[in-house]
């Protein structure tokens, strides 16, 4: 030991010989071999420090170099055969009024080109069958002041790559692999957050990757979970993935989120929902695109998975809806195309998928109403403020080359209390044009018939109530002429022309419907014709039959009478004459009544002419026509005979005048007819004869 000294103590100092060729001299302090216990302690210390002064500095330091290695420290302990191998401890001195003391690892630096800085290696030790020894590097705490901070930092770099930095926990061929935890601080106030960001570069900013653990087993590959932290009384922290905004002439980032290709299995679901709430609203999630001002607009895309097994499975479904509410409203759900305020409106196109049997289908169908009425469904094109609104199509297409066309259905549902839904076919009214057109047109037929068009009035069964109205009705006009009402069978090229069958409706306790058709009338022209008139044929013309309606109690009456006029004029006729035979004899006409039946008479046939208070009545005429070649026609008038009573009566008999300025009466005039060549005609007046009793006076 030096000795002691009133001011500084004295120095003891061990220092190998210098060696002018060769190595310096070696110092080697060692502590005594204990040959059956244990070896001797070693200490380097500097004592504790007076009353006045600091402790000793202690150095362990190795000479500079000028030609090769620096010498190296070596700190280590022994190896221990039945025991722990033995501890090394860096401590540094606690302070009461200043900073703690700093402890220091530095690895060499180097200036060379080629070379590296020197490794800096903290490794616990290794166990061959016990647990590895725990790495634990953490910051100082404090009781008053911010907790001491930790930093990890690979090295710089101004010309080539920085260092990399890597935490990696420990792995395990039988057992599980380490866990590596990076969490921040909790607090009082807010918890420490965690920030892992790439690093920045004017070429290439640096990469940012999660990836759970990959496995070579029959296990799934370890899991990735990104989670806000909860709030026990309050809000749970907020998420937000994005790229960031581009620089003056880049684009910003894309955002990918999906799952991995599988080889056998299920690939994995992309699940994005808000959760629920007990007592607010739910949160919202919104997928919008940004918008431009150069090109077109973000496209959005949502497309289930195709599939191409061959064990039937379906594709992927997709499904929009809008939320369901136990009290209020559900969620409107809109699916609308993009405006523009420079070109076309975007378009809006629903189509099911193609299938190599049967086309997807589409339905559209409004929400049900468990109390009040359903929803409806409106399907409107669009209004063209300055021009015309959008067309509106509804068909099924061209059927393939072994199938039929898909048929087309509009219907009302049935009501269970009330009317059924009305269908209101209508278009629009023109200001300066024509009103629009309404054309129900059939498919024509290469094989079969051609398909009908039924106009079919509803049925009641209600004993009071009436069935349904059909009305026909041509457009009215003020100005010019109205609209033309026609209906019209098929014609044929080969068979037989449709029919036309205009009947009124048959009752079984009732008055069987009415059928009437009436031309149109005018205040100052004159009243629309009415005609009925069959088919020209080539072998023989189409008849007109004109029958009043059979009965068990009274038939129905056939009435032809010309039209009144309340002016000046004579009424008009009422013409009936048979038809003309151009090359031939004209048709036959024949007026009587029917035959009676076995417990009743015939009915009366009556000619008269209408009674005149201001001139003379009409005529009655009964001739036949004269004939160029042939014998003019008889006109024969014959009362029928009977098997009970007197027979049937014939009286003609001339016109009564009360006249008081002389007129006479009205002669009677038999006459037979003259001839030019041969005999007059002779004219016989006899009384009838009577098998039984006398002849007749005459």
């Amino acid at each position: 030991s030096a000795g002691r000294g009133s001011t500084d103590g004295g120095v003891i100092s061990l220092s190998g010989g210098v060696g002018d060729t060769g190595n310096g001299g070696s110092v080697t302090i060692s502590s005594g071999v204990g040959t059956a216990t244990s070896s001797g302690s070693l200490s380097l210390s500097t004592p504790n420090a007076g009353v006045g002064g600091v402790s000793g500095t202690m150095s362990l330091s190795t000479g500079n170099a000028s030609s090769g290695d620096s010498g190296s420290i070596v700190v280590s302990s022994g190896n221990g055969s039945t025991g722990s191998g033995g501890e090394i401890t860096f401590t540094v001195g606690s302070s009461d009024s200043g900073n703690g003391g700093a402890l220091s690892l530095l690895a060499g630096l180097t200036t060379s080109t080629s070379g590296i800085g020197g490794n800096l290696q903290l490794n616990a030790g290794s166990s061959e069958n016990g647990a590895g020894g725990e790495g634990n590097i953490s910051a100082g705490a404090s009781s008053s002041s911010t907790g001491g901070a930790i930093v990890v930092a690979a090295g710089s770099s101004s010309s080539g790559s920085g260092g990399g930095a890597s935490m990696t926990a420990g792995s395990s061929t039988s057992g599980g692999g380490g866990s590596l935890s990076l969490s921040s601080g909790a607090g009082g106030a807010s918890g420490g957050s965690v920030t892992i960001s790439g690093g920045s570069s004017a070429l290439s900013g640096g990469t940012v990757q999660l990836t759970g653990g990959t496995t070579s087993g029959t296990n799934a590959g370890a899991d990735v979970v990104v989670s806000s932290g909860s709030g026990i009384a309050t809000s749970s922290g907020g998420m937000t993935v994005k790229t960031a905004n581009a620089g003056t002439s880049g684009v910003s980032g894309d955002l990918t989120i999906n799952t991995g290709h599988a080889t056998s299995g299920n690939s994995g679901d992309v699940t994005i929902s808000t959760g629920s709430s007990s007592s607010g609203v739910g949160g919202s999630a919104i997928i919008s695109v940004g918008s431009g001002n150069n090109g077109v607009g973000g496209a959005l895309t949502l497309s289930s998975g195709d599939t191409s097994s061959a064990n039937g499975g379906a594709g992927g479904s997709l499904s929009l809806s809008s939320g369901s509410s136990e009290v209020n409203a559900g969620g409107a759900a809109v699916l609308s195309a993009g405006s523009s305020s420079g070109a076309s409106g975007g378009a809006l196109g629903l189509s099911a998928g193609r299938g190599s049997t049967v086309g997807g289908g589409i339905s559209l169908s409004g929400g049900v109403g468990d109390t009040g009425n359903g929803g409806s469904v409106t399907i409107s094109s669009g209004v063209g403020t300055a021009t015309s609104s959008g067309s509106l199509s509804l068909s099924t297409p061209n059927a393939g080359v072994g199938g039929v066309s898909g048929t087309m259905s509009l219907s009302t549902g049935n009501a269970s209390s009330g009317d059924s839904g009305s269908i209101v076919v209508s278009s629009g009214n023109g200001s300066t044009g024509s009103g629009g057109e309404i054309t129900f047109t059939v498919g024509s037929s290469d094989s079969g018939n051609g398909g009908a068009l039924s106009l079919l009035a509803g049925l009641t069964t209600s004993t009071s109530g009436i069935g349904g109205n059909l009305q026909l009705n041509a457009g009215s006009s003020e100005n010019g002429a109205g609209g033309e009402g026609n209906i019209s069978a098929g014609a044929s090229s080969s068979s037989t022309g449709g029919a036309i069958v205009v009947a009124a409706g048959s009752s079984s306790s009732g008055s069987g419907g009415g059928a009437s058709m009436t031309a149109g009338s005018s205040t100052s022209g004159g009243g629309g014709s009415l005609s009925l008139s069959s088919g020209a044929g080539g072998a023989s013309g189409g008849s007109v039959t004109i029958s009043g309606g059979s009965s068990a109690l009274s038939g129905g009456t056939v009435q032809l009478t010309g039209g009144t006029t309340s002016g000046t004029n004579a009424g008009a006729d009422v013409v009936v004459s048979s038809g003309s035979g151009i090359a031939t004899s004209s048709g036959g006409m024949t007026v009587k009544t029917a035959n009676a039946g076995t417990s009743g008479v015939s009915g009366d046939l009556t000619i008269n002419t209408g009674h005149a208070t201001s001139g003379n009545s009409g005529d009655v005429t009964i001739s036949t026509g004269s004939s160029s070649s042939g014998v003019g026609g008889s006109a024969i008038i014959s009362v029928g005979s009977g098997n009970n009573g007197v027979g049937g009566a014939l009286t003609l008999s001339s016109g009564d005048t009360s006249s008081a300025n002389g007129g006479a009466g009205g002669s009677l005039s038999l006459s037979s007819g003259s001839s030019e060549v041969n005999a007059g005609g002779a004219a016989v007046l006899s009384a009838g004869s009577s098998s039984g009793a006398s002849g007749g006076a005459l």
